[in-house]
């Protein structure tokens, strides 16, 4: 589970992230992402995920695939600051091993810094 301060839960700021922000594509999803200008250096990066009943009919998927984004952020949330960041799978993120899942948001996150 994402620690309440890491949290994007407001439609309004999720809006933001899509007007506003930046994609950046990884080969089983794509990241959106948005730099707070006007928050402290010190300030937790929040994350959304957004999983759309196209990704798959089965809540089950759909949840797997959420919790296997969220482990393989949690680590690396630790060293960015100041960021919002939406999270966007494609279906080719289910028969995926998560090395090679987090490797990708290992690669994404770098283009960040």
């Amino acid at each position: 589970m994402i620690p309440r301060a890491n949290r994007l839960k407001s439609t309004r700021n999720i809006k933001r992230v899509f007007d506003k922000g930046r994609v950046i594509s990884g080969a089983f999803f794509k990241i959106r992402v948005l730099r707070k200008i006007g928050r402290l250096e010190t300030e937790p990066s929040r994350i959304a995920v957004i999983i759309s009943k196209k990704f798959s009919n089965h809540a089950v998927v759909r949840n797997l695939a959420r919790r296997r984004i969220i482990a393989a952020l949690a680590e690396r949330l630790r060293n960015t600051h100041s960021f919002d960041i939406v999270v966007l799978p494609n279906r080719r993120m289910i028969e995926v091993k998560f090395a090679d899942l987090a490797a990708e948001f290992e690669k994404c996150l770098k283009q960040l810094l």
